[in-house]
């Protein structure tokens, strides 16, 4: 509904943009790079440059627009939740892979532990998205769970565990004498420059203004996790750079705005900062490192 929404409000604007066989000539000229035959109204850079400001304006009225990409996130979310008892607040102690296709086109994603501490345990979850539907399918499936940390196999009574009491979770796995790995500093001087270089592009392709990006983040949020009035009305963003960055996605600039509410944990949302798409919503319940 909300993406034929976004069709007939961009049909509504831009169809005001009329075209021509001349701008058709003009723009095939272009490409070509041939030189004009007459001055032109309007460049091209121009053109494309206000449609994409359109573009922008209408996501912003028309409600929001997830990507396809979230959506098999979405779906591969509640595949967990449903046959493994994976909650949103259980996600901190997971990395979930960017999706990728199989051999009949559906998303593929993986989850997998964030600490290697309990790696083993925890295992990985891989869920395939098609259409409406996920299935997910667990490394450890079959396995015996016992009760507590003493189990060889970690399932969602054992995450709960770790998010109320992580030093146990610590003490459970704690090998004694395991090598410790200690950054290549030039290594991190090399990733943080690059870092820098990645965002003062997505900053400079940007057409999103950041206070656009945050209106949006917003709406995300309260949407995804259906949240009141009084828990949205908690959610609180800041100008610090670890509220908010720019980088490169698949090319494209991106927004990563970051709301956090009185309590423990932060939400984040990417956007994408040319069309306003909303292409990914995390919460990170912040519960594992706590105890």
């Amino acid at each position: 509904m909300k993406n034929n929404r976004f069709r007939n409000d961009a049909d509504l604007l831009l169809g005001s943009l009329t075209w021509t066989q001349a701008d058709q000539n003009r723009v095939l000229s272009e490409l070509r790079g041939e030189p004009p035959k007459m001055k032109r109204k309007m460049s091209l850079v121009l053109v494309l440059a206000m449609v994409l400001v359109l573009l922008a304006t209408v996501a912003l009225a028309a409600g929001l627009i997830f990507s396809p990409k979230y959506d098999a996130v979405r779906l591969a979310n509640a595949a967990l939740k449903l046959q493994y008892g994976i909650t949103p607040e259980m996600m901190t102690v997971f990395y979930r892979e960017d999706a990728i296709k199989d051999a009949d086109g559906n998303d593929v994603l993986v989850y997998r532990s964030v600490e290697s501490q309990w790696a083993e345990q925890i295992g990985v979850y891989t869920v395939t998205a098609q259409g409406q539907n996920a299935k997910a399918a667990w490394s450890h499936d079959g396995e015996t769970i016992s009760d507590g940390l003493t189990s060889p196999v970690w399932g969602s009574s054992q995450i709960r565990l770790i998010l109320s009491d992580y030093a146990a979770a610590c003490e459970a796995v704690l090998k004694d004498g395991a090598p410790m790995t200690t950054p290549d500093p030039a290594e991190i001087a090399k990733n943080q420059q690059r870092r820098l270089e990645e965002a003062a592009m997505a900053k400079k392709a940007a057409t999103l203004t950041l206070e656009e990006a945050r209106k949006l983040a917003l709406e995300a949020i309260t949407q995804e996790y259906a949240l009141t009035d009084a828990q949205r009305a908690e959610l609180k963003t800041t100008d610090d750079e670890s509220d908010y960055y720019y980088r490169m996605e698949n090319g494209e600039p991106v927004i990563e705005i970051c709301y956090r509410p009185d309590a423990d944990g932060q939400y984040w949302v990417t956007i994408n900062a040319q069309t306003g798409v909303i292409e990914d919503v995390l919460y990170d319940s912040g519960l594992a490192g706590n105890g």
